[in-house]
């Protein structure tokens, strides 16, 4: 992958991991309405899983992957190892917290704990490393089987891709309306489901495919789909502010397939403007940032939901917490890859 497009990856997922921070933060809602914040920070989460769709179609292509290698030790070694190393120790350093804080004394039992590797961990956005796992081991592996189906039997390469993605989108609504009429009578577990569950992000993963293989093109024609991402923008403003419900997206439903071209259009915006492989000091910054994104967002999972520090109310007080998690989530990121790297050679030898 040539550097200026490694730029633009990073600085696209630096963005989403400070919406992420700036989210889960917890501004006063005043504050919220004011600048409307959630017009942004509510796209992160589908950010990251288009450009997850994008970065896994590169890897497959790159390095000449098929289906059968994909399953393959040394590929699933390598996806696993990034997504359940940082994540077993941030949800170890969890369960530490539960045994040393007096207000979780009621969590201190081995079903529990179980329960809290399997379901993701504790805290906001605990819900992302087990959609990683899925998409690895399900969704982006039956893709490759759908694309590869497509490519078979149509030869026009723009009918193929807007195919796809219709597709998939029709295959999400059914989803979604599937979910509301067993929630209906499970409620609790329903909502439990579809928080860890990947299958709601399928098109999204499936736009990631398609903007690798047709980058150029989308990013001639970005004003094309300015339109959808204002759909997008209508959408997150009425089922936020104002409480809406667009059926049948019930559950979740700020972050629902409808904010899937306005994830795109932030994408488009940055792979667009960030071009050069010339990087000033800011640009390096953002682009740690971007890189350790995965660590920052475990790191934050444990700090505003088992730490939960809250230093005052003041404006200030926030942005420390988001440096505070940046800074720390950087550091992890650096430590756990170095270490990780060591015991991997070490275990070659």
């Amino acid at each position: 992958m040539k550097k200026e497009k490694i730029k633009a990856i990073d600085i696209i997922k630096a963005f989403a991991i400070i919406s992420v921070l700036i989210l889960h933060v917890n501004v006063p809602y005043e504050f919220d309405q004011k600048f409307f914040l959630s017009l942004y920070t509510l796209v992160s989460v589908q950010i990251f899983i288009i450009i997850t769709g994008y970065n896994y179609t590169a890897s497959y292509m790159n390095r000449n992957i098929t289906l059968k290698t994909w399953y393959g030790k040394y590929n699933l070694q390598r996806k696993l190892k990034r997504i359940l190393i940082p994540y077993i120790l941030i949800v170890i350093f969890e369960t530490i917290i539960l045994y040393i804080k007096v207000d979780y004394t009621k969590y201190r039992n081995l079903k529990y704990i179980g329960t809290l590797f399997l379901e993701g961990g504790l805290g906001p956005g605990s819900y992302y490393t087990p959609v990683l796992i899925q998409i690895v081991f399900i969704y982006f592996p039956l893709l490759l089987i759908f694309n590869n189906y497509l490519k078979n039997t149509i030869d026009n390469i723009k009918k193929r891709y807007i195919l796809s993605l219709v597709i998939t989108i029709v295959f999400e609504i059914i989803y979604e309306i599937i979910i509301n009429y067993i929630g209906k009578d499970y409620n609790e577990f329903i909502q439990e489901f579809y928080r860890i569950s990947a299958f709601r992000y399928l098109p999204f993963l499936q736009l990631g495919i398609i903007l690798y293989y047709n980058k150029k093109e989308m990013l001639n024609k970005i004003s094309y789909m300015l339109p959808f991402s204002i759909v997008g923008v209508i959408y997150i403003y009425l089922t936020y502010y104002k409480d809406k419900v667009i059926y049948p997206f019930y559950y979740w439903k700020p972050v629902a397939l409808p904010t899937l071209f306005y994830a795109l259009f932030f994408i488009l915006i940055i792979m667009r403007y960030f071009r050069k492989t010339e990087q000033n000091f800011l640009e390096k910054v953002v682009i740690i940032i971007g890189r350790a994104s995965y660590h920052i967002c475990l790191f934050q999972m444990a700090y505003f939901g088992v730490l939960k520090l809250r230093l005052s109310t003041t404006w200030y007080s926030y942005i420390i917490h988001i440096l505070i998690c940046l800074i720390v989530g950087v550091i992890f990121y650096y430590i756990e890859s170095k270490v990780t790297r060591v015991v991997s050679v070490k275990k070659a030898l």
